[in-house]
């Protein structure tokens, strides 16, 4: 049975980026980047204030109780949370550095055969999450066989094969 990985920007990127795609394939696992916490007594940012949470812990442990749902719904199973900081809350010591040690070791152990990447418009943390997984999944993917199945990204509809091709296309021509 193929492997599917889905590395998520954030706790409810995965459910309302993919969400029919998860659902037509059970089974997927679901990375999510954003979903450390920003620690005791730290005050809601705007955004979650807004949704009514008055410290950022309360937020990060709602979404991941309703991003658990969800998942259950689908039949996705939700990785231990990768622990970053959503940007509202990152400053200098806790920012999304080393994000792509992170991804690696999923891929490493994975070793999926699909690769989604939720990406939202210009949104810091979608583009900093998309960027490492792409890198690093497609020539991973390339290496490992001899043809190439799928990488999706954007809102699990763009198809991203020609870097693959490419790169598999270059490895035959170095022998």
């Amino acid at each position: 049975m193929p492997v599917t990985l889905v590395i998520s920007p954030h706790y409810d990127d995965a459910v309302m980026s993919c969400g029919h795609w998860l659902h037509m394939n059970p089974g997927a696992i679901v990375a999510t980047v954003c979903s450390g916490l920003a620690g005791p007594g730290i005050s809601a940012g705007a955004w979650d204030k807004g949704s009514g949470f008055t410290t950022a812990d309360q937020a990060t442990a709602a979404r991941q109780a309703e991003d658990l749902a969800a998942l259950r719904v689908l039949d996705a199973k939700q990785c231990p949370p990768l622990g970053f900081l959503d940007r509202e809350y990152q400053y200098p010591a806790r920012t999304l550095a080393g994000l792509e040690v992170s991804i690696g070791a999923f891929l490493d152990v994975l070793k999926p055969d699909r690769c989604l990447v939720p990406l939202g418009v210009k949104h810091p943390d979608h583009i900093q999450t998309a960027r490492p997984a792409v890198a690093l999944w497609l020539p991973a993917k390339a290496l490992r066989q001899s043809s190439m199945r799928t990488c999706l990204t954007g809102s699990c509809m763009k198809r991203i094969t020609t870097p693959c091709e490419t790169t598999r296309s270059q490895q035959k021509a170095s022998g």
